[in-house]
């Protein structure tokens, strides 16, 4: 027999769905939380941010805090350091110019 391990329904607060409501609220929006909420396709944009708000403030809680910052890797080129050759000494601008004070 196989066992279902389908997802729990999250069950968002009261608190996370008013915060919900300010943060989607629009300048045509009703004025109070209930009448967004009366209306069905408000409502579910209200809903769909509060499990938004309520997955975001579960993941917070689950990260790890760590009291020391982790080391930084030095950068490191992978390509072999430049050699400064008689080619890249020559100034072919001073020499079209004509300039010979050498």
């Amino acid at each position: 027999m196989a066992t279902s391990t389908a997802p729990q329904p999250v069950q968002v607060t009261d608190a996370e769905l008013r915060q919900a409501y300010v943060l989607c609220r629009g300048r045509k929006w009703p004025a109070t939380f209930e009448e967004a909420m009366a209306d069905d396709v408000r409502a579910r944009l209200i809903t769909a941010c509060a499990h938004g708000l309520h997955n975001k403030a579960a993941r917070r809680a689950a990260a790890p805090v760590c009291a020391t910052p982790l080391p930084q890797q030095p950068l490191v080129s992978h390509w072999p350091a430049r050699r400064a050759t008689a080619l890249a000494l020559f100034d072919r601008k001073r020499a079209a110019a004509g300039d010979r004070d050498d």
